[in-house]
């Protein structure tokens, strides 16, 4: 068609002009529907079909033959009205040709319809596609991270219990080998190490009397300085070698302490003390003190005493050193009234609880193990003038 264009759609004008074409057939076609019950019949020629504007013979008019459609004679000098409908005059010949250009327009329109709207349908196929798409991808997406989520959750819940389970373990493995090592450990050890007890004789210097009742921590001194190690702890046997003797090696010995320089070690001296005597009381020993005779002299201890068998003086003196410290143990939580009580009973001063405590031990002491007394010694007080001067007696012989 002349209207149309090479890529197949038409100009604004003439789709404007088949516009309104369709409209006038549109109009056309429900007035004959409206008019169908009786067909239009020509003034002109008189044959139905047609009216007069669409007659072919339109120089034949025959008025006079036109049916009258009132019987009032004085419409015949009344002008026709105008008639609205003849404003576009047919074009002359058959209206078949047009009938079909009309139904083939139909046709065609019905056509771009369908394809318009295959068109929509597709496009609103592709568009569902996507949207499918882009929602499965989305849903795979959140579901990938949902599962690495719940993967790292179950790693970390297994790590944790391999760290309980590892915890559980080392502590129950260290309960059992605490409990293994207190029942076996101190039969192992004595089965392995072997310590035997090591036999020990004392010697003991005969002592006078007076000398055993120096301090007796000075004579445990003495005897601990005489302890050595007789036996030595078991071993297990030497590694031997294939082609190599045993090598055979000095005993091991504990080194000796270094000879000490023996040192002058003098009596206690304490302030003389007075007696009070009392009826059936036993005579008090007052603390020996230094004669002027002897002040010159030195007692050295014996640098080594050899094993000797104890005699009954020195075990005399521990069982009085362990007397002593079981009465002072007694004594020490009395109070006043009662160590005042026991001092009068004793026939013992009191010059004070330490005091007290000491001179009531003494006091029992002395009782239990039948001590003689020995009187006390006053000190007296001598001048250097007296010192140098020869005695009275001598004077006088």
């Amino acid at each position: 068609m002349p209207g149309e264009r090479r890529d197949g759609y038409r100009s604004g004008n003439d789709a404007r002009r088949e516009a309104d074409r369709h409209r006038d057939d549109r109009r056309n076609e429900r007035y004959e529907d409206w008019r169908s019950y009786c067909p239009p019949t020509c003034f002109a020629c008189g044959e139905p079909g047609h009216y007069a504007n669409q007659c072919p013979d339109k120089d034949r008019r025959r008025y006079a033959e036109r049916p009258s459609t009132s019987s009032d004679y004085r419409q015949l000098d009344q002008p026709r009205r105008a008639d609205y409908r003849r404003r576009h005059d047919s074009p002359p010949g058959d209206g078949g040709e047009i009938r079909n250009n009309v139904a083939e327009l139909g046709k065609s329109v019905g056509v771009m319809k369908d394809f318009f709207d295959e068109a929509g349908l597709r496009k609103e196929e592709r568009e569902r596609k996507k949207r499918e798409k882009e929602a499965e991808a989305l849903e795979a997406a959140e579901r990938e991270q949902q599962e690495k989520k719940a993967k790292k959750r179950e790693e970390k819940c297994k790590r944790e219990l391999d760290l309980e389970a590892q915890r559980r373990e080392d502590a129950m493995e260290e309960n059992f080998a605490h409990k293994v090592d207190s029942v076996i450990g101190p039969i192992r050890d004595l089965i392995e190490l072997g310590k035997n007890k090591v036999p020990y004789a004392a010697k003991s210097v005969p002592l006078s009397y007076e000398e055993s009742d120096t301090s007796f921590t000075q004579e445990l001194s003495a005897q601990t300085e005489r302890l050595c190690i007789a036996d030595k702890r078991k071993r297990g046997p030497e590694p031997e070698f294939d082609d190599n003797p045993p090598m055979e090696l000095p005993p091991k010995r504990t080194p000796k302490r270094g000879v000490l320089k023996p040192t002058g070690l003098a009596r206690r001296l304490t302030r003389a003390r007075t007696v009070v005597k009392s009826l059936g009381s036993i005579k008090r020993k007052s603390p020996v003190k230094t004669p002027l005779s002897a002040k010159g002299k030195k007692k050295l201890m014996p640098r080594k005493l050899s094993a000797e068998i104890c005699t009954p003086t020195s075990k005399g003196a521990l069982r009085r050193l362990c007397f002593l410290d079981s009465m002072m143990k007694e004594l020490k939580d009395l109070d006043a009234t009662e160590l005042q009580r026991l001092c009068k009973e004793e026939g013992v001063p009191y010059d004070g609880k330490i005091d007290a405590i000491f001179a009531i031990a003494d006091n029992r002491a002395r009782e239990k193990f039948s001590l003689d007394v020995v009187d006390p010694v006053d000190v007296i007080a001598i001048d250097v003038s007296d010192v140098s001067a020869p005695p009275k007696e001598a004077q006088d012989e």
